[in-house]
C-alpha cells in the first residue's frame, strides 16, 4: 500500500505543477497538449491508489484465508485428543472415540486413512459375517474395512442314521 500511495503522490505532484504552468500558456495547441497530459497524469495517480488498494484487500483476504486455515488446524487437535487408535483384533486399526470424551458424541470408529488427513469419517457399520468379524465401509474414503479376529464358524454336529 505504501508503494501505491507513493506513486500516486508522485503522479499527483507532476499534475499540480503541470496545472500550475496551464495558467501561463497562451498558445490554444500548447494548451491542449499540456491539458491531455494532465489528464494521462490524474489517471496515473487515480490507476496506483487503485491498485495499492487491491493489493491491501488482496492481503487482507490471504490474512483471513490463513485465520480459518489456523483455526481450523486448532480445532482438528482438540478433534482429534478425544480419540485412541485402538486394535480391534487381527491387526485391524481404527480411531476410537474415548470413553471419557465430552464431545456428547455416540460411541464410533473413525477412519484411519482420513484421520490421517485431518479429516473425521465415521465409520459406517455393513454386516458380521460368518467368521464373527464385523464390517464397516467409510463413506469418504470408500475403504472398507474388516475388524476382529477371524475365527471357525461353530458347525452344529449331525447325526445321521447310519451313526446308530
Amino acid at each position: 500500500m505504501v508503494v501505491g500511495m507513493g506513486e500516486a503522490f508522485g503522479a499527483l505532484k507532476v499534475a499540480f505543477d503541470m496545472a500550475n504552468g496551464l495558467v501561463n500558456i497562451n498558445n490554444k495547441v500548447a494548451l491542449n497538449s499540456a491539458v491531455i497530459e494532465l489528464q494521462g497524469k490524474i489517471m496515473e495517480a487515480q490507476q496506483a491508489t487503485q491498485t495499492g488498494g487491491d493489493r491491501q484487500r488482496q492481503l487482507e483476504d490471504t490474512i483471513s484465508e490463513l485465520k480459518r486455515e489456523l483455526a481450523a488446524y486448532e480445532n482438528w487437535d482438540e478433534i482429534a485428543s478425544n480419540y485412541v487408535l485402538t486394535d480391534f483384533g487381527g491387526q485391524t486399526f481404527a480411531y476410537k472415540l474415548k470413553e471419557d470424551a465430552t464431545t456428547g458424541e455416540v460411541q464410533h470408529r473413525a477412519c484411519p486413512n482420513c484421520f490421517g488427513q485431518r479429516k473425521k469419517s465415521i465409520l459406517q457399520f455393513s454386516m458380521r459375517d460368518t467368521r464373527q468379524r464385523d464390517h464397516y465401509r467409510c463413506h469418504l474414503c470408500r475403504a472398507e474395512f474388516e475388524f476382529g479376529v477371524t475365527q471357525t464358524p461353530h458347525r452344529p454336529s449331525v447325526s445321521r442314521s447310519s451313526d446308530f
